[in-house]
């Protein structure tokens, strides 16, 4: 069992009930799954991977400096294979949310660290959004507008 992940398959191939502890799973006090994948979902499983690594970092339940499963162990608890946790880590180290250490592996980033990298990728998602609709003929007025009615005013 690796520390985030609690899925555990019997011969068959469908889910078993049974439980292990981690120190994540007792830091969480009694959450069933830490992390769960849903096949069903259009996005691939990469990015389901790191959103919940994300979520995960921004809400605790992984402290900062905290060693992350290696590929290998996450790789084959998720039953999935080892490039997918590889990109998802990839994509989490860019943003900023982890860094690795080579030869140990690959550990939680600081959380100011990570509030720049989500600010820098929120700007370039604004940027995109924000281009695509002066595109579209939506005046620069009438997007200032728009920011300011949905934004809360300190």
């Amino acid at each position: 069992m690796c520390y985030i992940c609690t899925r555990t398959f019997n011969t068959v191939g469908t889910r078993s009930t049974a439980r292990t502890s981690s120190p994540l799973r007792r830091r969480q006090k009694g959450r069933d799954r830490l992390l769960t994948l849903n096949y069903r979902d259009p996005r691939p499983i990469y990015e389901q991977l790191e959103e919940k690594l994300r979520r995960l970092i921004l809400s605790g339940g992984i402290a900062e400096g905290e060693r992350l499963p290696s590929v290998r162990e996450l790789a084959s608890q998720l039953a999935i294979n080892p490039n997918t946790i590889q990109r998802a880590y990839r994509e989490l180290e860019q943003a900023g949310f982890i860094y690795s250490v080579p030869g140990k592996g690959s550990f939680a980033g600081a959380l100011h660290a990570v509030d720049e990298g989500r600010k820098r990728e929120l700007r370039e998602q604004l940027k995109t959004v924000y281009t695509e609709l002066r595109q579209l003929g939506e005046s620069r007025e009438a997007l200032l507008t728009l920011l300011e009615e949905e934004t809360p005013h300190d």
